[in-house]
């Protein structure tokens, strides 16, 4: 069974800032990233308790290639994707987004 993935309007930001950030650095770059997010989802979609939870009730994937984690939640039928976050940056100031 496929999990209904959620993603959170903040983790769309997050991804789209991404994208833009590596297509400034190198053409094409932000595509890539993009495929390794979307294939990190589809792991996450297919078996979300494969990924331990790491703080709260919040469980996180690598993304593959990228120094990146998505930061998620599972319920019955479902994954809430909170945040797709530079691995550089502080997890504490995303609590808010797992409340």
């Amino acid at each position: 069974m496929k999990f209904k993935l959620i993603i959170d309007p903040l983790a769309k930001i997050d991804i789209l800032e991404s994208i833009d950030w590596y297509n400034n650095r190198k053409a094409g770059l932000g595509r890539k990233f993009y495929d390794c997010v979307k294939s990190t989802f589809d792991q996450i979609r297919v078996n979300p308790f494969h990924f331990a939870i790491r703080y709260k009730n919040c469980r996180m994937a690598e993304v593959n290639k990228f120094p990146f984690m998505v930061h998620f939640t599972v319920d019955e039928k479902s994954v809430a994707v909170h945040g797709v976050l530079h691995t550089g940056r502080n997890p504490e100031i995303w609590d808010d987004r797992t409340k």
